[in-house]
């Protein structure tokens, strides 16, 4: 082999340069490339967001886990779960619902693969702020027994049930209540009936009827009796008469005993219509009566539950307020309701 000229020694050389040169080039590029991928998270953190961080006893605030990806963002976290520390202050579900049961501190803790993380949540106790009675004029029969029932409100409208509640009557000598809210009818008269607990009050009006009082009819449907309830033309004696039918009186009564009792009455008038001179005329053909009576149960809301001794099945329900009673009459073998309004007979 012949040893190579200085020329071509010179070209060769050049040559490799600029081989060494577009390698170096290369490797730089591809350092730069790998600089601008990020980085895996080192220390990814989980953290716990609560939708309300001053909540009340009853409330119920959402809790939100997240895992902080070292670039500012964050991830969503993977197969979740939470505990809370204190199940007779709150619950907490697979969604991170939280319901809060009682006041105090609660530690919340979230997990999600190898991470965890804990936080506390402060329940503020809520107070009372109103007390109603559920039914605010309580109509009873002297003897009566009936069940008093009292909502309790505090911020924002939250019921609070289980708290102590005092009962108190104005005018013992007509009715009586113990520390159960169980009201007893004593003498006939009016009162008023004091819920108290943390420093609210609220009040019922209390009317207790002799036994064996009496209401009369005053509305059927809202309508002022008497009212019409039937007309036609009717063959009476051989002769065509125009006959309508009046409801025009009735009562309704309970009694009380070891059984309180009921009575309904309706009164209905039968009239021919004639012309006479121009004037209207009405001669009274009939007279009837629909007459119910049975059993009467009170329920929780003070309203009357009526079972029907005569007719079975057959029942009633009726309410009161301060100018009545308020009667939803089921006509028997229908299931039409007429809504009778009673007042007290003077």
């Amino acid at each position: 082999m012949q040893p190579l000229s200085s020329d071509s020694m010179n070209t060769l050389l050049r040559s490799n340069g600029r081989m060494v040169l577009a390698a170096l080039l290369v490797s730089a590029a591809a350092c730069s490339d790998k600089s601008t991928e990020p980085a895996p998270n080192p220390n990814p953190q989980l953290s716990i967001t609560f939708s309300d961080d001053q909540p009340f006893e009853r409330d119920t605030v959402q809790a939100t886990a997240r895992v902080s990806n070292g670039n500012g963002g964050n991830e969503p976290p993977q197969a979740l779960t939470w505990l809370v520390n204190d199940t007779t202050r709150a619950v907490i579900d697979a969604q991170g619902r939280l319901i809060l049961r009682a006041p105090g501190a609660v530690q919340i803790t979230a997990r999600s693969g190898a991470l965890q993380t804990t936080r506390t949540l402060t329940t503020q106790r809520l107070s009372v702020q109103k007390v109603t009675f559920t039914v605010a004029v309580v109509q009873l029969v002297q003897g009566d027994l009936s069940q008093m029932a009292v909502r309790l409100e505090g911020r924002g409208g939250r019921e609070l049930p289980g708290r102590e509640i005092a009962y108190t009557v104005d005018n013992p000598a007509v009715a009586q209540v113990d520390a159960a809210g169980r009201l007893r009818a004593v003498a006939p008269g009016i009162t008023t009936v004091r819920a108290s607990s943390e420093g609210a009050t609220g009040t019922a009006r209390v009317e207790v009827m002799p036994v064996g009082a009496a209401h009369e009819l005053s509305r059927v449907d809202g309508t002022r009796v008497p009212i019409l309830v039937q007309a036609d033309s009717v063959e009476w004696d051989g002769v065509r008469e125009y006959h309508e039918v009046w409801l025009e009186a009735g009562q309704f009564k309970v009694t009380s005993g070891t059984q309180a009792k009921y009575e309904i009455e309706l009164n209905y008038v039968e009239y021919d219509i004639r012309q006479v001179d121009g004037r209207r005329q009405m001669i009274v053909r009939t007279r009837q009566r629909e007459y119910d009576r049975g059993r009467v149960q009170y329920d929780t809301q003070g309203a009357l539950r009526m079972t029907s001794d005569i007719v079975f099945p057959l029942d009633h329900t009726a309410t009161s307020n301060a100018e009545g009673i308020t009667v939803r009459y089921r006509i028997a073998g229908t299931n039409d309701i007429l809504t009778l309004f009673y007042r007290p007979k003077l």
